[in-house]
């Protein structure tokens, strides 16, 4: 069961505002990188999980649980 789509992560909005505003060091290039690719796989998982799994269940995105 789909609750939601899965939403950009606000440090990639910011990113992709930035990016033909300014010039990023190459660790912000990185990081800038390495947010993307992260996001473009949690959708790829998303697209794996829906496909794969029967309808009995329910996928919680963007959750963050702290101990």
């Amino acid at each position: 069961m789909k609750l939601k789509d899965r939403e950009e992560p606000i440090e990639l909005k910011y990113f992709r505002f930035l990016e033909g505003r300014m010039l990023f060091s190459p660790d912000e290039k990185q990081q800038y990188a390495n947010v993307q690719k992260g996001f473009e796989g949690e959708k790829k998982f998303d697209r794996w999980i829906e496909k794969n799994l029967s309808s009995d269940y329910i996928l919680l995105k963007g959750l963050l649980l702290e101990h």
